[in-house]
């Protein structure tokens, strides 16, 4: 006689201190669901679960020698908040970052994005995201080529192999002003090295954005080199 037992996941949810129905700590499966809604969380221990989702205004910080392991994590965002993830230990999983875009409108509607993830090409990128702008095989989304002096959209086959550069400026838009899907890895180290150009026709300008999942609070410093 065999016997099929189905597992129903369980759904913790975190508000500003508060677990429901319990604090998961000792008692999580790893088929359970975290859901980290308000609040700033603290991931102190080892964890594993099926999916580890963080709200748009929330935060979490993965203390150092510390694993979280799931399936997938999930940073939300909306049109005027973010959710924001500190890590200095390691997550074993997928990282995706949910990041609200404007929807394209007839006067030409586009928000400036940057992924906080490396790794992910655009090819991949269009693929996970079908509201993504486009007419034909160019997408609404555009670094900024100093050396033209414009924003030039990328093509879903000659860019297909394009990696997306992490903390690298991009205009996009979607057809439905709701969030465009970054998969990657996070940074692992305090510094990156973002280049720009200071191309005569891009008059100086280059487009940067946030190369972390989490807040900056800081004055950038920027080095130049004199030349003769």
């Amino acid at each position: 006689v065999s016997v099929n037992i189905t597992y129903t996941p369980v759904v913790y949810t975190y508000n500003s201190g508060a677990w429901l129905p319990s604090n998961p700590v000792g008692v999580l499966d790893s088929r359970d669901q975290i859901e980290i809604q308000t609040g700033n969380f603290t991931l102190s221990n080892n964890l594993a679960c099926d999916t580890f989702t963080v709200s748009a205004g929330a935060s979490v910080t993965i203390d150092g020698g510390v694993t979280l392991t799931a399936n997938a994590l999930n940073l939300q965002s909306t049109s005027s908040s973010y959710s924001s993830l500190i890590l200095d230990g390691s997550i074993s999983g997928t990282i995706n970052y949910h990041r609200y875009t404007a929807q394209v409108g007839p006067i030409g509607t586009n928000d400036l994005i940057a992924t906080p993830f490396s790794g992910q090409t655009f090819g991949a990128f269009d693929t996970a995201n079908t509201n993504l702008a486009a007419s034909g095989s160019t997408h609404a989304f555009a670094p900024y080529n100093t050396v033209s002096g414009a924003y030039e959209n990328y093509d879903s086959v000659t860019n297909a192999a394009t990696v997306i550069g992490q903390g690298m400026g991009y205009r996009a838009a979607t057809t439905d002003g709701s969030t465009l899907m970054f998969t990657g890895l996070a940074a692992s180290t305090d510094i990156l090295n973002i280049p720009i150009s200071d191309a005569a026709a891009g008059n100086a300008w280059s487009l940067m954005g946030n190369p972390y999942p989490s807040y900056l609070d800081l004055i950038p410093t920027i080095e130049y080199t004199n030349r003769i």
